[in-house]
């Protein structure tokens, strides 16, 4: 009897022990790297009706892919914000649109 009572939980030690071995978790790691450059990198600006222009980079070097990414502009001012559907205007490959843009499925990688 005195056997059993020390084998179990001895049994039960390396069990748990050989268990981390056996199974590793699994896991992703999602990630967005976003890189936004203009002529003056994030203080570029346009005098009155003219353009200031950014190119905006989108990386997803995580480990899993996006669905349904989209860009859309905003801005801390409240007088800027109520005009800019009419005042940005976004390209991606062949389409464009004002104060925002669907990109669609970003997949690992690109």
């Amino acid at each position: 009897m005195k056997f059993s009572r020390q084998f179990l939980p001895l049994f039960a030690v390396v069990l748990l022990v050989a268990s981390a071995f056996i199974f590793v978790p699994v896991s992703a790691e999602s990630s967005l790297n976003i890189e936004a450059v203009g002529d003056h990198n994030e203080y570029s600006f346009a005098s009155v009706n003219g353009t200031a222009t950014f190119v905006v980079t989108i990386t997803n070097d995580g480990d899993a892919d996006f669905t349904s990414v989209s860009i859309e502009a905003s801005f801390d001012d409240p007088s800027w914000q109520e005009h800019v559907d009419k005042n940005v205007t976004f390209w991606y490959s062949d389409s464009n649109n004002t104060g925002g843009i669907d990109i669609g499925n970003l997949a690992q990688g690109a």
